[in-house]
């Protein structure tokens, strides 16, 4: 799985003139924006231009970028790998990989907005927030 992930990232990121994250980053960073507009905050996510990232603005503020480490893919392989080596019912196996990998991907969606909102709110300290 983490090799088609590679070759995935590989085909879709342009890394020379004009900057592209892989589709699967702009995704979670508007759906990052849905949740912070759902909560009130004029958010908005655009493509950085000079590195493999995506912006994310809040009321116009430039608070976080979220990189190909903050999409969860890495995280959701690793989990349904551990739950694939220690299966055991296929019908077990298929549900827990399905439920759970959804559940680390709203998570994620969620703590990317929680983040972002608290740099936005306490600036001086985003030395603790990491996205």
């Amino acid at each position: 799985m983490f090799a088609i992930y590679s070759s995935y990232l590989q085909r879709s990121q342009t890394k020379v003139g004009q900057f592209k994250t892989a589709s699967i980053t702009t995704i979670v960073a508007d759906q990052t924006v849905d949740l912070l507009d759902f909560f009130g905050y004029d958010s908005g996510a655009y493509q950085h231009k000079e590195e493999l990232s995506v912006k994310l603005l809040i009321h116009g503020k430039y608070t976080a970028r979220v990189i190909e480490g903050c999409n969860s893919v890495s995280i959701i392989i690793l989990f349904v790998a551990f739950i694939v080596a220690f299966a055991g019912s296929l019908k077990a196996t298929i549900i827990y990989s399905v439920l759970g990998s959804l559940f680390i991907y709203v998570i994620n969606i969620a703590r990317i907005a929680f983040l972002a909102v608290m740099i936005y709110k306490y600036p001086k300290n985003k030395n603790f927030c990491t996205i």
